[in-house]
């Protein structure tokens, strides 16, 4: 996020940290929690919900209410749906989303929410057992290793990224082209 905030000259100063109450969530939103304050940015809100709720409509209010520059979710494939769609619906936009992979890097993730997943950022592990599997993925591995990821925010901007992360997903050789064109 310093990266971001240098380039584009803006100011990050507070996070909200949204998570479903497993232990894969809980521990994740402590963490998250841990970093955040370890770099000095302020906790405006620590919200846990269930992970089978049917509604997170309280939960969006709050994170409007307190409106945190970032909100860092961590979240399973149907509720990384329903906030979203929750979020849209009472036009909760934080400044960046960034979320911490799982349901927000399930293949089935942009197929379903269409253009109401553009603007989202999310990780998701490199897993060197799949290049085995997956020819050109140490490739794209070590071209990562060798980029600034920065340099690659910039070229395909925020918007862009979980579609190039998907395309990863999908087709490597594709994406070792694209990197080629622009890296």
């Amino acid at each position: 996020m310093a990266d971001l905030q240098k380039k584009k000259n803006i100011k990050l100063s507070s996070v909200s940290i949204l998570h479903e109450d497993s232990l894969w969530g809980t521990d994740s939103g402590t963490t998250q929690e841990k970093f955040a304050k370890d770099k000095s940015y302020k906790v405006a809100d620590k919200i846990a919900y269930n992970a089978k709720a049917t509604s997170l409509t309280s939960e969006v209010q709050k994170l409007k209410a307190s409106n945190a520059d970032v909100l860092l979710p961590s979240s399973y494939t149907s509720d990384a749906f329903l906030f979203l769609k929750t979020a849209k619906e009472l036009d909760y936009n934080p400044k960046i989303l960034l979320a911490q992979n799982a349901g927000y890097t399930d293949p089935s993730f942009i197929s379903t929410m269409g253009k109401d997943a553009e603007g989202v950022i999310t990780r998701s592990p490199y897993n060197a057992d799949l290049a085995k599997k997956i020819p050109n993925l140490a490739k794209v591995n070590e071209l990562f290793k060798n980029t600034q990821m920065e340099e690659i925010y910039l070229m395909f901007q925020q918007e862009n990224l979980q579609r190039l992360w998907f395309l990863w997903t999908q087709s490597t050789e594709l994406a070792l082209l694209i990197l080629r064109k622009f890296v």
